[in-house]
């Protein structure tokens, strides 16, 4: 029973963790060094920077090139959901993952 409890109180921590946007950004740099997200009409998705907007559950906004090449493309939405996970210690909670399209970067 005390690990269920452990367990239950580890989860609610994650649930409620805030990810610096530097922390953030060196990560989805890294997802993006192993697996580019594919192409449409010979554009290339690209992400420009993301921010956390939101705790409980984490939900993180990415400023990219094109939205509907990121928001059509489950396959890669989980891919960063998994990394984001691993490498953030968000094993335990779920995660959302907004997109906003942004001409240039900031």
């Amino acid at each position: 029973m005390s690990r269920i409890l452990s367990a239950a109180a580890e989860v609610g921590e994650q649930h409620g963790r805030t990810v610096s946007t530097a922390t953030l950004n060196l990560c989805i740099q890294d997802a993006l060094n192993h697996h580019v997200v594919s192409q449409r009409g010979g554009k290339m998705g690209r992400v420009y920077y993301g921010t956390q907007v939101s705790v409980r559950p984490p939900t993180f906004l990415l400023f990219v090139n094109d939205k509907q090449l990121f928001s059509e493309n489950e396959g890669y939405k989980r891919y960063l959901e998994r990394r984001l996970r691993k490498d953030m210690g968000l094993a335990g909670t779920p995660i959302r993952i907004l997109y906003r399209e942004s001409k240039g970067g900031k």
